[in-house]
């Protein structure tokens, strides 16, 4: 009998710990996404503010060349085809 209750009360412990797992396992996978969505918003943050410095760096540059103008496409190198 007493080893009846014995098993019992390692099955019990057995099941919560189990659930006890489950909830981790939820937990860490919410972090992990998390993660990953905070890593994307960085980059992209990142990836923003290089192509504004870009932008104005570029401005700067053509506000030193006179006449500098938009070449069209096709010929963004060639200043012949201006």
């Amino acid at each position: 009998m007493n080893n009846k209750t014995e098993l019992e009360k390692v099955k019990a412990e057995i099941e919560s710990k189990k659930e006890e797992k489950e909830k981790y396992e939820k937990q860490l996978s919410q972090l992990k996404n998390q993660e990953k969505k905070l890593k994307k918003m960085a980059s992209l943050e990142e990836r923003k503010k290089r192509t504004h410095r870009l932008i104005e760096r570029g401005a700067i540059l053509e506000s030193f060349i006179e006449g500098a103008i938009i070449h069209p496409k096709g010929c963004p190198y060639d200043l012949r085809c201006i």
